[in-house]
């Protein structure tokens, strides 16, 4: 019956209101009319019977106490007093959402990159059941992510703890179409694995163990997105055939996308294993996972783990010594792992501190703004405002206003989440399923609107308790303006400004030095002629299992004949590794005759199987030596040839030209020595691989290769051609990444482009904010010495002396802040080092352009309050006076 009474009460407010007016009304009138009969004159009488009643607010206050509303009454009151405030001081309003809204809206957009690229969550059945099964070498499995098929088969038969074990195989499957033919995202798995996630079929079935048999091998279930995108959501799909890598395979069942995993998988095969497999311990691409037995916990799951790794370590010592079994959580697994430095965790830094620095920013123009309002919060609490009510005003408005921030934050990110998705190179979107899903939503939102808030609240609570009691006698006296102007709020705000200025500094600094990295990246020779250059990877099936036939080692030789007869083209050669493609693997290699041709003694370089125009195509110059030639074929003597990093760095003393490499127990004669090209942009990668060593792709073959074609004209403009080419050579050729080579060293550089353009967003949004504090502590300054400009303008200042004094005030303070954020810089960039290509962390010229880039942005930013305090009125001053 109470809470209905107060919810009427509530919705019908403006009826109670007018009730309490009334009803106060009543009592005056009546207090007034027995004065008027004890012979007070009437307007006197109603004087003493108000006087008398006291303040009407307050008993309605104490009525509004008594239904228990009075809370929602003050809150609306708060919020419309607070919308006249910020309505009225415009510049603090509009200072204050820019400011905090560039902080709320860096943030924002880290927090929907981080939350696309980490997001691992997959719909499975009980997540927290499933553990990742790996090996791994040292005690504490250092390493361990894959398992071997003979140890899967071990753990399979022998685990108590474990149950439902399977294997997840990656696995590139070449789809073969009526137009095209091309490469798509899928998985070779174990019967059990649809039943161990509970990833169950949207139509028709998943995998199951009959498929295993060698009858039941060629069924294949595809994904929600596949079937709907390629096969137009054909409920009839299941039973008829499609070919993958050049098998044809039955359609069983389609899967939803949310059940996909791995996520972004579009088909899944059945993983076939035989008898033989029992006694493979080698290192595979196969992932281990299965569910805990009920009641066992992960900590006994690892310790059988170990145990039986010690035991295959025993039996198999030649693939097992020094290596065991161990696992994880299934969410562990799946989440990204950490490095020294990823990009991710500067840029996270970077936006942290913008937000330090818009928060700083609000407590200076709050502190600034509420010593202007001191005489009205001193009116206020002279006439019986409470400290406590004052201090929720204050607050209101502060969280009002950040909340404000916190929408237009949001826009910000969204349009800068916008920006960072579609700026992205396209191979490493491959490796994101989720990036092209990147938008602003809901949690973002909340993201946006929470730091907001809370900003308000932690910002806002120190002004509002130190405000909300002002000493009366102080404020309210005549000067005392001028007093309190000149007190420790002051300080305050010039502290905050310059730790404003160092701050912004830093970030300066680094975005500075991505910057010159970026610049530096783009100006490296590459050791080739990139210009029209059309490069793409043509990716074939591999053998069906049972094929013993040999590999057609001249297949890429001759389709490069082909494209290289085509109009508009010059020259056109197969590889496995061009330059910036991050294609090529890394192997061993001795010198026959020295202590190298041990087994590890060798020396590790890159290895690129080559066609025999590959160097003419690139323009790569022969240093000594020849390239290769048609002659070098399968059955010809076996020749290689080595760039200088290689012939330097390991025949420094000896002419390389004749001598024999050994490369997997065989010789290679090296023939040539090649110019030195580029891997990679960044010198961490040159340093990972010293070195390259060419092969001919006839005496090497490999399923894959990459071509690269010298074009007369827009490479891009042969393509299609090139396509068709292949398409007529053989149509379970799969094409992939057709691009210039310009583009590609375009995509290498992409990541470091990307990091260095949100460093200079965010390092100019800290300038902009740490700008607009310097304005603001220097406009409140001049603000507050009106009168003085004007009586030294009255006693014959010039208005450039003024001007002088303000912007020498504004250089101070930015000056100051400069050099402490010169230090921080120093320190803070050295753990950039690894990312940083021809420029050091503390490099004079960069500290240097910042420095005086700040101090030229304080003196800008003191420019138009030293104009004012230029114009001042000496006959207003004199007046005042």
């Amino acid at each position: 019956m109470i809470l209905w009474r107060k919810l009427r009460s509530f919705v019908q407010r403006s009826a109670r209101e007018r009730d309490m007016d009334d009803e106060m009304r009543f009592h005056i009138e009546m207090e007034a009319a027995e004065l008027s009969r004890r012979g007070v004159r009437a307007d006197e009488a109603r004087r003493v019977a108000a006087a008398t009643f006291g303040g009407i607010e307050r008993h309605k206050d104490d009525a509004r106490d008594a239904v228990g509303l009075r809370i929602f009454d003050d809150l609306g009151q708060d919020l419309r007093y607070a919308v006249r405030q910020l309505r009225a001081s415009a510049g603090f309003t509009a200072a204050t959402i820019v400011t905090l809204g560039l902080g709320v809206g860096a943030t924002t957009t880290i927090f929907a990159i981080e939350r696309t690229v980490t997001q691992t969550d997959v719909s499975v059945a009980s997540p927290e059941e499933l553990v990742h099964v790996a090996q791994g070498t040292g005690g504490d499995c250092n390493a361990c992510w894959r398992l071997a098929k003979g140890n899967y088969m071990t753990v399979r038969d022998e685990s108590k703890t474990l149950t439902g074990v399977t294997l997840v195989a990656d696995w590139s499957a070449i789809l073969r179409g009526p137009e095209h033919t091309e490469i798509i995202n899928g998985a070779l798995v174990t019967p059990a694995m649809f039943h161990v996630l509970g990833l169950p079929a949207m139509l028709g079935r998943t995998i199951t163990p009959a498929d295993s048999s060698a009858d039941g091998r060629r069924v294949v279930v595809l994904a929600e997105n596949l079937w709907r995108n390629r096969f137009g959501g054909d409920s009839s799909i299941i039973g008829s055939t499609i070919v993958l890598d050049a098998v044809p395979r039955t359609v069983v069942g389609v899967v939803a996308d949310r059940f996909a995993f791995p996520r972004g998988t579009v088909v899944w095969a059945p993983r076939i294993l035989g008898p033989a497999d029992a006694g493979d311990r080698s290192w595979t691409n196969d992932n281990a996972i299965a569910r805990l037995r009920p009641g066992v916990t992960l900590a006994q799951a690892r310790a059988e783990l170990a145990a039986i790794g010690a035991r295959l370590a025993v039996e198999y010592p030649a693939s097992m010594k020094n290596w065991t079994l161990d696992a994880m959580s299934f969410r562990d697994w799946l989440s990204p792992s950490r490095g020294e430095l990823r990009e991710d965790l500067l840029l996270f830094v970077a936006v942290g501190m913008v937000l330090l620095i818009a928060c700083i920013n609000l407590a200076g123009l709050l502190i600034a703004r509420l010593t202007v309002r001191q005489r009205e919060i001193a009116v206020r609490a002279a006439m019986g405002a409470s400290g406590g009510r004052i201090a929720r005003q204050l607050l209101t408005e502060t969280v009002l206003v950040t909340l404000t921030s916190g929408a237009v934050g949001a826009a910000v990110a969204a349009a800068a989440v916008r920006a960072v998705r579609d700026s992205m190179p396209s191979f490493i979107v491959e490796l994101l399923p989720n990036w092209p899903s990147m938008r602003m939503d809901v949690p973002s939102l909340l993201i946006a609107l929470g730091t907001g808030a809370i900003t308000g609240l932690v910002i806002g609570l120190w002004p509002a308790w130190r405000f909300g009691r002002p000493a009366l006698v102080d404020v309210l006296k005549d000067g005392a303006r001028n007093a309190t102007s000149a007190g420790g709020a002051s300080r305050m705000r010039r502290a905050l400004v310059v730790a404003e200025v160092a701050f912004a500094i830093v970030l300066l600094a680094a975005a500075g030095l991505l910057a010159r990295t970026l610049r530096n990246l783009h100006s490296v020779e590459p050791g080739f002629r990139r210009d029209h250059v059309l490069t793409f990877r043509v990716t074939g099936p591999p053998h069906a299992p049972g094929d013993a036939s040999p590999p057609d080692s001249l297949k890429f030789e001759r389709l490069a004949r082909l494209l290289a007869a085509l109009p508009r083209v010059v020259r056109a050669a197969p590889v496995y590794g061009a330059p910036y493609t991050h294609a090529a693997s890394t192997n061993g290699f001795g010198i026959r005759g020295t202590e190298s041709e041990r087994p590890g003694h060798g020396y590790s370089v890159r290895m690129i199987p080559a066609g025999a125009d590959y160097f003419s195509t690139l323009e790569i110059p022969i240093k000594r030596g020849r390239a290769f030639t048609e002659a070098d074929r399968p059955d010809a003597q076996r020749v290689a040839v080595i760039d200088e990093t290689v012939a330097r760095r390991f025949f420094e003393h000896a002419d390389p030209i004749g001598q024999y490499i050994k490369i997997d127990s065989l010789y290679w004669q090296i023939v040539g020595i090649a110019g030195d090209t580029r891997y990679g942009a960044r010198n961490r990668t040159v340093a990972m691989y010293p070195g390259e060593v060419y092969r001919p792709i006839a005496q090497w073959p490999w399923r894959q290769a990459q071509f690269v074609i010298r074009t007369r004209g827009n490479p891009l403009d042969v393509a299609p051609a090139a396509q068709r080419v292949i398409r007529d050579f053989d149509r379970d050729l799969a094409v992939t990444r057709v691009a210039t080579m310009e583009a590609v060293i375009a995509e290498d550089v992409a990541p470091d482009r990307l990091i260095s353009g949100l460093m200079l967003g965010f390092a100019g949004a800290a300038v902009l904010i740490a700008a607009i504090g310097l304005y603001g502590v220097i406009s409140y300054g001049v603000a507050q010495r009106v009168r003085e400009f004007g009586i030294r303008r009255a006693l014959g200042a010039e208005s450039s002396a003024l001007v002088s004094l303000v912007l020498v005030q504004g250089l101070r303070l930015a000056g100051l802040g400069a050099l402490l954020g010169v230090v921080g810089a120093v320190a803070a960039t050295r753990v950039m080092r690894s990312i940083l290509y021809g420029v050091s962390p503390g490099d004079p010229l960069t500290l240097g352009g910042v420095v005086v880039a700040m101090c030229v942005i304080g003196l800008a930013a003191s420019y138009i309050p030293a104009r004012r305090a230029s114009l001042a009125d000496p006959m207003v001053s004199l007046r005042e006076e």
